[in-house]
């Protein structure tokens, strides 16, 4: 826990110093013990004081940029495309408000990564309201984070299918069986779908 808050710190400082971390943001919970694929970091009062803090020096440096660009035409100079990784985080739903209305509109984020959280229903519909409002977005990967209603699948695809730029989707080890092949038609439909990552799920040959 406390290599995960020295990173969500760290970025804070360098958001408050003007400067987005490179590449985007990149939050990753490593336990240090054996069982590290077993392992997500709670999401507890302590650590949402964090997040917090996060967010507001990242809306702050947004408002830095928007300035500089309206000043002198180089604000977009200190932007660059985002990739979001967020693994193995225990995204509650307080945390998940903090979140959404941030992804959901960043211009720079091409690329959002939620592997392992173990989010749930909550969560599916939590990455379908991103997906469905910020159009920018190239990548997102839901790995292993079990899709089990049927109806949440079918929103996911079609958000996926009406999005105007998204070209790679991860849905490795989400547990799909049987009503796969509804998730196989709605995906192929989508004009702009490059890849489309199905590993570790139990499709056999359909």
């Amino acid at each position: 826990m406390d290599r995960f808050i020295g990173d969500l710190s760290s970025h804070t400082h360098q958001l408050k110093e003007r400067s987005l971390p490179f590449g985007g943001v990149t939050l990753r919970y490593s336990p240090n013990h054996a069982h590290v694929d077993d392992d997500i970091l709670p999401c507890d009062r302590y650590i949402r004081v964090h997040w917090r803090n996060f967010l507001k020096a990242l809306r702050s440096f947004d408002d830095y940029c928007e300035l500089r660009a309206s000043d002198d035409n180089d604000g977009d100079e200190l932007r660059m495309e985002e990739t979001w990784w967020l693994m193995k985080i225990e995204l509650r739903k307080d945390l998940r408000d903090l979140l959404e209305p941030v992804l959901a509109t960043r211009r720079n984020l091409r690329s959002l990564i939620l592997d392992r959280n173990e989010f749930g229903r909550d969560g599916v519909l939590f990455l379908c309201n991103i997906i469905e409002t910020n159009s920018y977005l190239k990548e997102v990967s839901l790995f292993n984070n079990p899709v089990e209603d049927i109806g949440d699948l079918t929103r996911l695809c079609d958000a996926v299918s009406k999005h105007p730029s998204l070209e790679d989707l991860a849905l490795g080890n989400i547990w799909l069986n049987d009503d796969e092949g509804k998730l196989s038609t709605i995906l192929k439909a989508s004009k702009n779908l490059k890849c489309l990552g199905l590993s570790g799920n139990d499709i056999g040959s359909r």
